[in-house]
């Protein structure tokens, strides 16, 4: 893989895997360590393998993340990571740039860190498919290319977590 087409590659993709990233571990940098080592190891696969074609980069790429989210899981327990600390400052710079009104900012902005608390309170697989569904606003069958399971078995997993998610926010 040429240098042109990683950077192509990086820019595409760079700020949907640390927003992904970062909505699953709440701290700004830890989110910017894991998503560089996802596109460090990415990169560092095409160049070892230039021979396997990779036919969906998006999917290489957040699996990459997702394994990486794993292992960091494994070495650190949930309890133990700071997650209000950086989630006020984004939700809050996010949506006070977007909004006119701070109302609205404040509110939504209250709305955002229930919803991404809650998250953390459900099986980090189904936050990750309702993530990816309505975060990044990919399709099943994207979302059934990053998993590797069938389209079926996605549909059923982001209603359970839809269902989770429910159960926890309420």
């Amino acid at each position: 893989m040429s240098e042109i087409n990683s950077e192509k590659i990086y820019d595409q993709y760079m700020d949907k895997i640390y927003r992904f990233v970062f909505m699953r571990v709440g701290s700004k940098e830890t989110a910017q360590d894991l998503t560089s080592e996802t596109f460090t190891r990415s990169f560092e696969y095409f160049r070892r393998n230039p021979a396997k074609a990779i036919d969906n980069v998006q999917a290489f790429l957040f699996r990459t993340a997702s394994n990486l989210l794993t292992d960091f899981y494994r070495q650190k327990s949930r309890q133990n990571i700071s997650f209000d600390s950086g989630m006020s400052n984004f939700s809050t710079q996010t949506i006070a740039a977007r909004d006119e009104h701070l109302e609205i900012s404040v509110a939504k902005s209250e709305q955002t860190q229930k919803v991404m608390a809650a998250l953390q309170n459900i099986d980090s697989k189904l936050a990750d498919i309702v993530m990816w569904r309505y975060v990044e606003d990919m399709s099943v069958k994207e979302i059934s290319e990053i998993t590797g399971r069938p389209e079926g078995t996605v549909r059923v997993m982001l209603h359970r977590g839809l269902k989770e998610l429910r159960r926890t926010i309420l």
